[in-house]
C-alpha cells in the first residue's frame, strides 16, 4: 500500500477552504440583498398601510357624519360623492361652524384636493372644499 503524500492533503484542504470562502462570502452578499429588499418592502408595507388608513371610505363617512350634525344644520351643505371624489359646498355658513369644520378636518386624515373659501360678511363665508382619493 502507498502512502499519500501530505502535500496533496493540503493542497486539497486548502482547495475546499478556498471553495468553502467563496460560497460563504456568496452567501452573505445574498443575504445582505434579500435583507435591503426586506428593508424597502417593508417601508412601502408601512406607506401603503398608512394610505389605506387616510384614504378609506370610513374616514369620509366620518366626515359626512360631523356635517349632518345637529351643529351644521344652518349651513345646509351641498354634497356631491363622484367615484374618486366628494364635493362638498356650503353658500353660507358662519365662521365659527367653520372654524369647528377645519379643526375637525385638518385634526384628521382627510385628502384635501381644493379649498376655496369666500367671505360674504363678518359672521357669514361661502365654502367649496374637494376630497380626492
Amino acid at each position: 500500500m502507498r502512502k499519500l503524500n501530505p502535500l496533496y492533503i493540503i493542497v486539497l484542504l486548502g482547495i475546499v477552504f478556498i471553495f468553502v470562502e467563496y460560497n460563504l462570502s456568496q452567501s452573505k452578499k445574498e443575504l445582505q440583498d434579500n435583507f435591503l429588499q426586506f428593508q424597502k418592502n417593508k417601508e412601502l408595507a408601512i406607506k401603503l398601510h398608512t394610505l389605506k388608513k387616510a384614504y378609506s371610505s370610513e374616514n369620509i363617512s366620518k366626515l359626512l357624519r360631523i356635517l349632518h350634525s345637529k351643529r351644521f344644520a344652518s349651513a345646509h351643505f351641498n354634497i356631491d360623492r363622484k367615484r374618486d371624489r366628494v364635493r362638498i359646498t356650503s353658500k353660507n355658513i358662519s365662521l365659527k361652524d367653520l372654524n369647528y369644520l377645519f379643526s375637525k378636518l385638518l385634526n384628521g386624515h382627510y385628502p384635501i384636493g381644493g379649498l376655496e373659501l369666500t367671505r360674504l360678511s363678518k359672521e357669514k363665508a361661502k365654502m367649496v372644499l374637494e376630497l380626492v382619493w
